[in-house]
């Protein structure tokens, strides 16, 4: 075999061949999850929920459900839609902690068919911090999971975790008597307050007083996010204006942004009769605050994909792209950059070409693909177009739109694409609507072979984003990613570094390795068992016996003695502490050998390289004890008497 070379090249768009003889590409999973300002997923969901710590305001029941979830481990929270339910359960859990960690969510659903998951079958961790969020997609499963609620959360306050569960607000069946102890219902704090605790946190002084068109909105008793969007529009307004405009001139232009624009969008598609204006308008919107020549040639490049004729006058005689803009209600600032003169109009307008011009779709995909390389956007306007046509795609259930853009863009030696590719995806698994047919989709991909390119991306968005709140669902489409991996071992070093940080998931990695046919292992899962087969962890956790067993006996099997002989002399290190530690740790390494005579061969060679060894922390008493012990037990599965 001739040795292999590899170069790291930063900075390109695409792979870079430095020789002779096939090339190989390998990308940085973690890079194509990066937002433009370099934050992970992770670090965003921190961020996300700090953001909500500073601005919740707490409803007056929020001291009850408090005391609930300390007292007895659980607290189900149930209210109208709109009450702030949610934000309620995950500031409830966030102050369980002094951190910004993530805490997990259960899910209703398996990954093998569409059923209600059986709670019974969650492997709940220690001190964990676990919410059930049945209010958006949840409600089918709510009659199956309320019978188990019960048993459930006794498996909760034994390992010292919390569960918040939060009601669907159609949930008109009555709790059962056992849990409506548990039950606290969340009425939506003042809006007022809420919408000034925004402002105030977003460093916006408020007049005396509240402007009329602002009242009104608050008046009609919106559901909080929709007043929290308003205080961010507000927010937005103030910054278009630099800070000095006025209060009452930002909650109109705030109100006006949030309200219907349908019909207002339509009657200016209806005055722009020539296809080169609506295309203007379109790419306008889609690449909203991109530099005019983006605009420009993203328009050009819309065009020339719809087929639409080219304007052949002569280039002197056409009209600029000043007046072009102005015609579309748009206009240049300062910097260069193109935005609509009112707030909030971009996302009508995107909104109304994807809902009545559905045969533009389609050519839509198209232009998306071309201008990700498009060398006049920033990365920060590549992520911004990536997310507004996922937001269109998903606001119209589109999801297969999205996924069959996936494997396509991955094909592509450009990082761009890669990058987008992944953006895709993290997006629609952060929908509460849709997330779950995204992880779906990922889990029977990760049950086939894939190109390097989409193996990178299912690595990067698995253990970056689908980590940050569904960790058990993430390392199961890792574990599969590992085991079809041929090229390159991401998927096994990201599948390490969640499982190895996590005693819970350490505990469920082992567990599936162990289930595997021992007939025809997967040379992943013993390389995997041999980092994850720290003895210390059958001391503390008497449960993991048998799937010590399995993973041995599986690596037994397939690998040769220097393979494995590294890890059995750890066990054998440790074993030296005290006579019953030997026993144990022992006893799981010669039952692994099923009897085999090969194997119990070679496990004694490993025993006696590692005692007659010349450094060593243990004295030779107690590596005499440890291969004593292991003879022992060698001679009496071999059916020999024992002296």
């Amino acid at each position: 075999m001739t040795d292999s070379f590899r170069t790291d090249v930063s900075g390109t768009h695409g792979s870079v061949h430095t020789g002779s003889g096939d090339q190989y590409v390998y990308y940085v999973t973690e890079q194509l999850t990066r937002d433009a300002r370099g934050r992970t997923p992770r670090r965003l969901a921190e961020e996300e929920l700090a953001w909500l710590r500073e601005r919740f305001v707490y409803p007056d029941s929020f001291a009850a459900a408090r005391r609930t979830l300390a007292a007895e481990h659980l607290v189900i929270l149930s209210g109208p839609a709109g009450c702030g339910r949610t934000s309620a359960a995950r500031m409830l859990l966030h102050e369980l902690r002094g951190d910004a960690r993530p805490f997990y969510e259960l899910i209703a659903e398996d990954d093998d068919e569409e059923r209600a998951r059986d709670l019974a079958s969650v492997d709940v961790g220690p001190d964990a911090r676990l919410l059930l969020d049945l209010s958006e997609t949840g409600g089918r499963f709510w009659p199956d999971i309320r019978s188990q609620l019960e048993s459930f959360r006794e498996r909760v306050r034994w390992h010292r975790a919390h569960l918040v569960v939060v009601l669907p607000a159609t949930a008109a069946t009555p709790l059962p008597e056992a849990l409506e102890r548990f039950r606290v219902a969340i009425e939506a704090a003042e809006r007022p307050r809420v919408l000034r605790r925004y402002l105030t946190t977003a460093g916006i002084r408020i007049d005396d007083g509240t402007p009329p068109a602002l009242a009104e909105f608050l008046h009609a008793n919106r559901p909080l996010h929709e007043v929290a969007a308003v205080a961010q529009l507000i927010v937005q307004a103030s910054e278009r204006d630099d800070g000095q405009g006025d209060f009452a001139d930002w909650c109109a232009a705030a109100v006006d942004a949030a309200a219907d624009r349908s019909d207002e969008v339509a009657q200016l598609v209806h005055r722009l009769r020539d296809g080169s204006q609506r295309a203007l308008l379109l790419v306008t919107a889609m690449l909203h605050e991109a530099h005019g020549d983006a605009v420009d040639r993203g328009t050009t490049a819309l065009l020339t994909v719809l087929s639409h004729p080219q304007d052949q006058s002569p280039l002197l005689e056409r009209t600029d792209l000043f007046q072009r803009l102005d015609e579309v209600g748009a206009r240049t600032a300062a910097d260069g950059r193109v935005r609509f003169e009112r707030l909030g109009f971009d996302k009508a307008v995107r909104e109304h070409f994807w809902r009545y011009l559905q045969g533009v779709r389609p050519a839509l995909s198209v232009w998306v693909a071309d201008e990700i390389g498009a060398p006049e956007l920033t990365d920060a306007d590549r992520d911004a177009l990536v997310k507004r046509f996922a937001d269109q795609c998903l606001s119209t259930g589109d999801r297969e739109l999205l996924c069959e853009l996936v494997p396509a863009w991955t094909t592509s030696p450009d990082g761009r694409q890669l990058r987008a590719a992944a953006q895709v995806l993290e997006h629609g698994l952060k929908s509460r609507e849709h997330g779950r047919s995204f992880r779906r989709r990922i889990y029977h991909w990760s049950l086939e072979s894939q190109n390097v390119g989409l193996t990178a991306v299912l690595v990067g968005v698995c253990a970056e984003v689908m980590a940050i709140r569904h960790p058990d669902q993430a390392l199961v489409r890792l574990h599969h990613l590992a085991r079809r991996q041929h090229r390159g071992t991401s998927a096994q070093e990201a599948l390490l570094r969640l499982a190895s940080g996590d005693r819970w998931l350490h505990r469920l990695l082992l567990r599936r390795i162990a289930a595997a046919p021992l007939d025809r292992p997967w040379r992943a899962d013993t390389e995997l068992f041999l980092a994850l087969a720290d003895p210390s962890v059958l001391i503390t956790d008497s449960t993991l016996r048998k799937s010590l067993v399995l993973g041995w006996c599986g690596v037994f099997t397939a690998r040769r003695l220097p393979d494995w002989q590294e890890t059995a002399c750890r066990w054998f290190d440790l074993a030296c502490e005290a006579a019953g530690v030997a026993e144990l740790l022992t006893g799981v390494l010669v039952d692994a050998c099923d009897g085999k005579g090969d194997h119990l061969g070679r496990l004694y060679t490993a025993a006696r390289d590692w005692a007659h060894r010349s450094v060593h922390a243990a004295p030779e008493s107690a590596r005499h004890a440890v291969t004593t012990t292991l003879r022992q037990r060698i001679d009496a599965v071999q059916g020999f008497s024992v002296a």
